[in-house]
């Protein structure tokens, strides 16, 4: 795998040439200070412009009465503090909020990777607030693996790692929220310009509709590849797509082709033999496979409780998700 093949998967590289072919989306670049925010190690603490989404307002109930001052006039002032210390980006976090205002409910990622691992965090990757982006974002190890490493697996000298990382402008893509069903979603790779094999994407469920409309469905999406996507700039990739019914093809994603993209029920040593058009799907009970994203599901701030490294990031999350259950109840 090559550099310029993950920089031409870049959602910014692509979504103006293809953006007819999928979801409404808005770029947002992303300032760099946002990104050494997303990028630094710490307990969840999140912007001053999330607290207008009311997460934390019952952690805010000081009053100003002579007596309260006098007995807890230190932790007032380590609240100042605290809050002194806290990351602002208001104008970033006003262009976020000007969309949300406009489309309701979104779905969002960086250049190459969503944030579905940390859907621990929220359960759910429908964002209709700042303070849900922000949350996904920050506890999110594949928008950490776009900061700091979207081309560890190519072919490539550092001096060429470093100058493309250089050059990455970072945005943040907002989709309009669309309720998708899982069964609908296939992960296409294309080899030497020929569409040579389909998975299904979710694997870990049995979708019987699959097993009748199997013809249709590798029909659908050949004649798609070839209408639509011959004209993409590199003879190997991988593109997601939502088939929503018979004809009708959604793209959703391009990947490059290579071990950086999960192959799910193939191989990446079989899909470099492959010859012959392959479509893999679940086709019984018995052949579903766990979620590997499940080994995501231990945030790392809890791993660092369990170490005993620090107390703090456990009280602060226990205390957000207390605050978001409030909030959902």
């Amino acid at each position: 795998m090559q550099i310029p093949e993950v920089q031409q998967c870049d959602i910014s590289s692509w979504l103006k040439d293809y953006s007819h072919l999928t979801f409404p989306t808005n770029l947002i670049p992303i300032p760099c200070e946002v990104i050494s925010y997303l990028n630094t190690d710490s307990t969840l603490i999140l912007p001053l412009e999330c607290d207008a989404d009311g997460y934390f307002d019952n952690h805010r109930h000081y009053s100003d009465s002579e007596d309260n001052t006098s007995d807890f006039g230190e932790e007032l002032d380590e609240n100042d503090q605290e809050e002194k210390s806290r990351p602002s980006f208001p104008e970033f976090s006003d262009s976020i909020k000007n969309l949300l205002s406009e489309k309701g409910s979104v779905f969002c990622k960086l250049n190459w990777s969503s944030p579905k691992d940390a859907i621990w965090i929220s359960h759910s990757l429908k964002c209709s607030t700042l303070t849900d982006i922000f949350l996904l974002l920050k506890s999110s190890m594949f928008v950490n693996h776009d900061i700091t490493s979207p081309f560890k697996d190519c072919e490539a000298t550092s001096e060429e790692v470093n100058e493309a990382m250089s050059e990455i402008q970072y945005n943040l893509a907002l989709r309009e929220w669309r309720s998708i069903n899982p069964g609908h979603e296939f992960r296409c790779f294309v080899k030497n310009g020929s569409l040579k094999a389909i998975s299904q994407r979710d694997f870990t469920s049995f979708y019987d509709y699959i097993i009748k409309e199997e013809s249709f469905i590798k029909e659908d999406l050949t004649r798609f590849h070839k209408n639509n996507l011959s004209n993409f700039p590199l003879n190997d990739f991988v593109f997601d797509v939502v088939r929503s019914s018979k004809g009708k093809i959604t793209l959703v994603d391009f990947n490059p082709s290579g071990i950086t993209t999960d192959a799910l029920l193939f191989e990446w040593s079989e899909l470099q033999e492959i010859e012959e058009m392959e479509f893999r799907f679940i086709s019984e009970e018995k052949g579903i496979r766990s979620d590997t994203l499940r080994q995501y599901s231990l945030p790392t701030d809890v791993v660092d409780i369990a170490n005993g490294t620090d107390h703090d990031k456990l009280l602060s999350f226990l205390e957000l998700q207390a605050e978001m259950q409030k909030k959902n109840t």
